[in-house]
């Protein structure tokens, strides 16, 4: 019967015995199938003709399987939205709170409720912020954390200290798409404008030095060190067009 699908729906057989539809499926096939000999209890034919019924089955199937899949798809996706939105306002009012605690249990109540769904449909848009805010928030306190204790410590002649405040500010700035709470930003200001005056002052007299000498291999090497502190800077470009 699946030969007579046409669109998405079966072409439905008027035939009442078991004989009359399969007459009436193989009329419906478009095909010659005139050397089909009925008995009572059986269709008789050829290797032709079985060739041909095969045929037209594995492309019928190729329809019939797309189609109930997309059933299927379609069914899931509702079953999973129904789902969605019986913990989306707790997942809301956890982002609003911007609480690590009530992200965690709104998440969980997700993951339970909607769990089964997760290697068939992607998170919902909501869900997706409530992962990235409670991780930005994690980060955010350790982050944090870090910048209270370097910046205690005597940066100006401390390069390991200069090299791990460095690393908290980069990775802060990973996440300011996310920000943190009141004293992760103030922590993250103080912090970014230490590393900043400190890099000027480390770098500002060896360009200068640089640029004074005119020796190709300091200006290298001044050159690389202001690139791998993301330091800008005019005199940058005269060193690219003096050294190419």
């Amino acid at each position: 019967k699946c030969v007579l699908l046409k669109g998405t729906k079966w072409v439905p057989l008027h035939g009442r015995t078991a004989r009359d539809q399969t007459a009436e499926i193989l009329q419906g096939t478009g095909q010659d199938f005139s050397e089909v000999r009925f008995g009572k209890t059986m269709a008789l034919y050829r290797a032709e003709q079985h060739r041909l019924l095969e045929l037209l089955r594995a492309l019928a199937l190729e329809r019939v399987c797309a189609m109930i899949q997309a059933i299927a798809r379609g069914y899931m996706a509702r079953r999973f939205v129904a789902k969605v939105r019986l913990v989306q306002p707790d997942i809301e009012a956890a982002i609003q709170a911007r609480d690590v605690a009530l992200l965690d249990k709104a998440l969980a109540k997700y993951s339970k409720v909607c769990g089964h769904f997760a290697s068939m449909v992607a998170d919902t848009g909501v869900v997706q912020t409530a992962k990235r805010l409670r991780y930005a928030l994690v980060e955010w306190e350790k982050i944090a954390q870090e910048m209270d204790a370097v910046v205690r410590l005597d940066i100006a002649s401390d390069d390991l200290a200069f090299e791990s405040l460095k690393n908290a500010v980069w990775r802060a700035e990973e996440l300011l798409d996310c920000p943190g709470t009141e004293w992760h930003m103030q922590m993250y200001e103080y912090s970014n404008d230490m590393f900043l005056r400190e890099r000027s002052a480390r770098l500002d007299p060896k360009l200068q030095r640089a640029m004074d000498l005119l020796e190709r291999d300091i200006m290298t090497e001044i050159y690389s060190e202001c690139k791998a502190l993301r330091y800008e800077d005019p005199r940058l470009a005269d060193i690219e067009r003096f050294v190419g």
